[in-house]
C-alpha cells in the first residue's frame, strides 16, 4: 500500500530544498553579498633617489651579474614589515609593495649599477651575460622598528653582500650593511620615505663597495 505524505509537508520541503539550493549557487557564483571580497591593498613604491651620477671617468672592463638576492619567508613577499618586539614580526594592514620585496631590491641593485655610468655590462645572473663576477646579496632585515608604541618606527635595513669571481665561483670579498632612518611621523606615507632613504643608503653602500674592491681597468 502507497504511503501518503502529506500535501503540506511536501510543499515546505520543496521551498526549504530550493531555498538551499539558491544559497549554494549563490555563493558558487559570488552574487550578492555574503561574502564581501577583501579590498586590494594600497601599493606602494620602493624608489630612493639615486642622487648625481658619478663622475663619469673611465668605465671598467669587467661585467656584473647580480643574483636575486635571497630573504626568508618573512621578508620574501609583497608585505611591509614591522617589528614591535625582539621576538614577533607583523605587517602593516592594507599595504605592500609593488612586488615581492627580494625583485624590487633586485631590480634596485642593477639600476643603481647602471645609474654610475661606470659599468656596461651588469644584467640579472639569468640574463646570459658573460660576467667576470656575481654579486650575491642576502636580506636580513627590511624592516620598520618600533621602539615604543604608537610612535613614528625608525627602518632599518640590512643587507650581505658577496663577490664571486668567475667561473671559478670563488668569494672574493664580503661586506654586511647596516642603514637606519627614522620615519618623521606614524604614517604609511612617512614610514615608506624613510624606506626608500635606508635601503638607498644601503645599496649605494653596496655599490661603492664593489667598485672600491674590483679592479679598475
Amino acid at each position: 500500500m502507497a504511503l501518503a505524505i502529506p500535501l503540506a509537508l511536501t510543499h515546505r520541503s520543496a521551498i526549504a530544498v530550493g531555498v538551499v539550493m539558491n544559497m549554494a549557487a549563490c555563493i558558487v557564483s559570488g552574487c550578492g553579498s555574503l561574502i564581501e571580497p577583501p579590498p586590494p591593498p594600497q601599493l606602494y613604491v620602493l624608489a630612493p633617489s639615486m642622487g648625481p651620477a658619478a663622475e663619469p671617468g673611465p668605465r671598467v672592463k669587467w661585467q656584473l651579474s647580480v643574483s636575486l638576492p635571497a630573504a626568508r619567508a618573512n621578508l620574501d613577499t609583497s608585505r611591509i614589515a614591522l617589528r614591535k618586539t625582539l621576538t614577533m614580526m607583523d605587517y602593516f594592514a592594507d599595504a605592500a609593495w609593488t612586488d615581492r620585496l627580494p625583485l624590487v631590491v633586485h631590480d634596485l641593485l642593477i639600476e643603481s649599477f647602471s645609474h654610475t655610468r661606470k659599468i656596461v655590462g651588469v644584467a640579472r645572473d639569468t640574463a646570459g651575460i658573460a660576467a667576470n663576477y656575481r654579486l650575491d646579496t642576502e636580506m636580513r632585515e627590511f624592516e620598520a622598528h618600533y621602539d615604543q608604541a604608537d610612535v613614528a618606527p625608525r627602518i632599518v635595513v640590512r643587507l650581505e653582500a658577496k663577490l664571486v669571481a668567475l667561473p671559478e665561483r670563488n668569494i672574493i670579498y664580503s661586506l654586511a650593511v647596516t642603514q637606519e632612518a627614522p620615519a618623521a611621523r606614524n604614517d604609511l606615507d612617512s614610514i615608506v620615505v624613510a624606506f626608500n632613504q635606508a635601503g638607498g643608503s644601503a645599496l649605494k653602500q653596496i655599490v661603492d663597495w664593489t667598485f672600491r674592491e674590483l679592479p679598475a681597468g
